[in-house]
């Protein structure tokens, strides 16, 4: 139980933000995803669907539960996200830990879209981040994994990007209410 929440109640509401071609059964024989299917196909517990970086990022010294190629693959997003020449992995080991905020959090990003969970959670993402690499992160990352089909919930205070959003939920009080859908946000 996490403030007030139990943990089905937390799930059920990511559920509630994934695309309606995940939540939305296909006909017998189908193989596209459900959520019984994600939950039936995810090894040992829901929490295996989603990727995570908080705002307190921590990292550890070395790459946990990863699939054999992930180093290599670590590695390829440490070089996109612009860190390789201050950390990279190593036999396992990242090279160095003692990393400013904003890069513990490039060096988590690498981790956990190599993990290739369907819904990536981040927190707070790009606060930590130069203008460059936030930039980087609206206009590029985050449009090519919408269209590599994956499903983002990007936690963010930075409304010069709310644009980008399919969705845009406001927390406020304790209450969560969802804003205009995209298409009456930008005009179209």
């Amino acid at each position: 139980k996490a403030d007030g929440l139990t943990e089905g109640g937390v799930v059920d509401f990511f559920m509630a933000l994934l695309p309606s071609r995940i939540r939305h059964p296909e006909p017998t024989g189908s193989r596209r995803a459900t959520p019984l299917s994600l939950f039936q196909h995810s090894p040992g517990h829901p929490r295996q669907l989603f990727s995570t970086v908080f705002a307190e990022v921590h990292l550890f010294d070395r790459l946990y539960g990863m699939p054999a190629g992930a180093e290599a693959e670590v590695n390829q997003w440490l070089a996109e996200l612009g860190i390789a020449d201050v950390t990279h992995v190593v036999d396992g080991r990242f090279t160095r830990l003692g990393l400013s905020t904003g890069q513990r959090k490039r060096v988590a990003l690498a981790v956990a879209l190599a993990e290739h969970r369907p819904v990536l959670l981040l927190d707070e993402w790009a606060a930590d981040q130069d203008p460059e690499s936030r930039r980087y992160f609206y206009t590029v990352l985050l449009p090519r994994l919408r269209a590599e089909g994956r499903t983002i919930i990007a936690i963010s205070h930075d409304d010069r990007y709310f644009d980008i959003a399919d969705r845009l939920f406001r927390l406020e009080d304790g209450q969560l209410s969802e804003l205009h859908p995209r298409a009456e946000r930008i005009g179209a």
